[in-house]
């Protein structure tokens, strides 16, 4: 003889889902009775859990996988006042607007004041020739991918001596075709410098000899330090997202 019964729902059983599954007893007639249950309960209870994690792990891969279109963190407001001397001390050195790099510093005054003082006096005061040093920072710029950081210091690598065919053809400096020929033997140098020191960051001893021999040992050391803050710079603006001054993107 056949019987059978619903056993009541647990937390996280078939019924919840509107499944109804019977607990099983067979009774041998003529003998001593021998109940054999099937606890569907714990059985899909266990398959729920597994199908939980599995899924849950898929959607972390998912969302791991997929590009974010919108940034984590974005920059202050153009309008921001706090700290009163500090905004108008990057705005005096910027000539009144904030850029985008200066309104994501904000987030930070203690690292926007000491960028603010470090950066104007590496663009400001340094004997290195302008045009020399904005090349070293379109190289970086290039070479780590910072849009934003071309974006800035091509149009000043052209206003100080350089050429726009230059400027253009330093988008192809990773590239085997790369028309290094377009260049003197002082700004091959400081290509060659920038590259190493991004790239390798050792310098080779022949490439330092070579720069002290064109431009003396001051202005060596300061193009070396131009290329060690601009991949600061670089890394700082392409870890944030910061890829034009575009106000809309």
């Amino acid at each position: 003889m056949l019987t059978t019964a619903i056993k009541k729902p647990t937390a996280l059983s078939p019924y919840r889902l509107g499944i109804h599954f019977p607990t099983v007893a067979v009774k041998n007639m003529g003998y001593h009775q021998k109940i054999f249950s099937v606890n569907i309960d714990r059985i899909f209870q266990k398959a729920y859990s597994q199908t939980c994690d599995i899924a849950l792990s898929l959607t972390r891969l998912f969302i791991m996988t997929q590009p974010i279109t919108i940034p984590i963190i974005r920059p202050v407001d153009q309008d921001i006042q706090d700290p009163p001397e500090l905004v108008a001390a990057i705005r005096a050195r910027r000539g009144g607007a904030l850029l985008k790099l200066d309104r994501m510093l904000l987030h930070s005054p203690p690292l926007a004041q000491g960028w603010n003082v470090y950066l104007g006096k590496i663009r400001e005061e340094l004997l290195v020739p302008a045009q020399l040093r904005e090349l070293a920072m379109c190289v970086v710029a290039v070479l780590n991918k910072a849009t934003y950081e071309y974006e800035h210091h091509a149009p000043l690598y052209v206003k100080n001596g350089g050429t726009l065919a230059q400027a253009e053809a330093l988008k192809d400096l990773a590239q085997p075709g790369f028309k290094e020929d377009l260049y003197p033997e002082l700004e091959q140098a400081v290509i060659a410098l920038a590259r190493e020191m991004t790239l390798r960051i050792r310098v080779d001893e022949r490439l330092k000899v070579q720069l002290v021999g064109l431009i003396g040992t001051r202005q060596t050391v300061e193009l070396v330090g131009v290329v060690a803050t601009y991949n600061m710079v670089s890394r700082f603006l392409v870890a944030l997202d910061i890829t034009t001054e575009d106000p809309a993107s």
